[in-house]
C-alpha cells in the first residue's frame, strides 16, 4: 500500500471515529467533590471571624496595628475577594 493511500485510510478512519463520538456526547457532568473555591471560602470566612473577633475584643483594644490589620482584612480584601469570585462565576 502506498503512502498516499494509507494516508486516506487513515484520515478515513479518523473521520468516522469523530463523527462516531460527536454522535455519542453527553452533557457535561458536575464535579460534586470538594472544590478548591470552595476551600478558599471556608478558609475566607475562618479569616473573617477570627478577625471580627480579634476587633472585639480587648486585645484587639490594645493593639491599634493589629486593629488596623484585622479592619482592612474585613473591610476590604474579604468583600473584594468574593466581588471577583461573582464575578469570575
Amino acid at each position: 500500500m502506498s503512502f498516499d493511500r494509507h494516508w486516506e485510510e487513515i484520515e478515513r478512519l479518523m473521520a468516522a471515529d469523530h463523527a462516531e463520538r460527536a454522535m455519542n456526547l453527553k452533557p457535561a457532568r458536575r464535579h460534586h467533590g470538594v472544590t478548591a473555591r470552595r476551600v478558599a471560602g471556608v478558609l475566607l470566612l475562618a479569616t473573617v471571624l477570627v478577625a471580627v473577633l480579634w476587633l472585639f475584643t480587648h486585645e484587639g483594644c490594645a493593639h491599634p496595628v493589629g486593629n488596623t490589620v484585622a479592619a482592612i482584612h474585613v473591610f476590604l480584601v474579604a468583600p473584594f475577594t468574593v466581588l471577583h469570585w461573582i464575578e469570575t462565576a
